[in-house]
């Protein structure tokens, strides 16, 4: 064997042992890019997934406002199939429009995200495939290229449509309630939980005398109570605040602007006011009416004291059952005189006709008797 023959063989086996050293780089790499794949491939499905299983509809758009991609909350609001909404214009599909929504006068936040390169903020009434309104707050987000310039950006969008209509609601319901608060002719105030005056009616102006809630407010509380009111006004208040519990209804005396004393029966709840909880207390002005319950009472006074001071017996007798009610004091001294042994208590002597009339002949005489007698029945 030649020496260059030799020398020819043994290169021949370390390039054939290179060779197949980098075979097995080669498969090794093989392998590595496989397996760079699978993990690639892998993290593109679990951003799939995230990306169709979030409650937000969201939307990839180009700068040339042509949708690249949604996911499938977004198909769903829009009751639209992914081939009816990739590559048509966003515009086209989110607003039923052939034109951009800058030319309808209405602000488009794909061209503020472009021109700012920030994220924007919007509130927008889009149209479903058929053309039911939904309103939807839209968040949108720039995605830069390589020169920062943005390329796409990304608009998530949530759908408020029955937060608003509920919103509306309660606004119509608190006007409803506050036109009824205007127009009742209770007096009316609603106040927070330190106090303060949150509202007054026309009603409530009219009963202090005041032409305006600003004056009314002005005037100091222990000023608009008379002394025993304001007392018993603190004591509510220091039991509201040790949380002890105090009728819901109330009686309380006010002096007006005048100086005149008026008697008010209060009832106090709490309602919901400004979206919060505050305490509402309506006025029922029964000055009128316990001006009559004293004239009543001082009548029945009256009437008692003559009744007792009579020099002749009388008596107080349900005509239908014989009964009688009440008897003064003459009166009771005759019943005992005429039947020594009846034991007397008024209210649960049961006489018949004929001896009421005996009774009453006795004391008053028979025409007068029979008088009464005919007048009651």
């Amino acid at each position: 064997m030649l020496p260059n023959e030799a020398k020819t063989k043994e290169q021949l086996i370390n390039e054939l042992a290179g060779l197949r050293q980098r075979n097995t780089e080669l498969a090794l790499s093989e392998a590595e890019r496989t397996q760079v794949a699978e993990r690639l491939q892998r993290s593109r499905d679990f951003l799939d997934h995230v990306f169709n299983s979030m409650s937000d509809a969201l939307m990839v758009i180009d700068r040339d406002y042509s949708i690249i991609d949604v996911n499938n909350c977004f198909l769903k609001n829009y009751s639209i199939s992914r081939e009816e909404t990739i590559g048509y214009k966003c515009y086209e599909v989110t607003h039923r429009s052939s034109r951009p929504c800058a030319e309808t006068e209405c602000f488009c936040p794909l061209r503020a995200v472009v021109e700012t390169r920030l994220p924007v903020s919007v509130e927008h009434t889009h149209k479903d495939k058929y053309g039911k309104d939904m309103t939807v707050e839209i968040g949108s987000f720039p995605l830069t290229g390589p020169t920062g310039e943005v390329e796409y950006v990304v608009e998530i969008q949530n759908d408020i449509t029955e937060r608003r209509r509920t919103e509306e609601a309660l606004r119509k319901s608190e006007q409803n309630f506050r036109n009824s608060l205007d127009s009742s002719p209770l007096g009316i105030r609603i106040v927070n939980a330190e106090g303060e005056l949150l509202y007054a009616n026309q009603a409530i102006l009219d009963i202090y005398g005041y032409s305006s809630v600003e004056e009314l407010k002005a005037v100091p509380t222990k000023q608009r109570y008379t002394p025993q009111s304001y007392a018993e006004h603190q004591e509510r208040v220091k039991k509201r605040e040790l949380g002890k519990p105090i009728p819901s209804s109330y009686e309380i005396s006010i002096v007006r602007k005048n100086g005149e004393v008026r008697h008010l029966l209060a009832f106090r709840k709490e309602v919901i006011w400004g979206g919060e909880v505050q305490f509402q207390t309506l006025y029922q002005d029964i000055t009128e009416h316990k001006q009559a319950d004293g004239a009543l009472q001082e009548s029945e006074e009256r009437y008692r004291h003559l009744f007792e001071e009579l020099n002749d017996a009388a008596f107080l007798a349900d005509v239908e059952t014989g009964r009688i009610l009440d008897a003064n004091k003459q009166g009771e001294v005759l019943l005992v005189l005429s039947d020594p042994e009846l034991e007397y208590r008024t209210g649960d002597l049961k006489l018949q006709r004929d001896q009421l009339e005996l009774y009453l002949i006795l004391i008053l005489g028979q025409n007068f008797f029979q008088i009464s007698i005919e007048n009651c029945l």
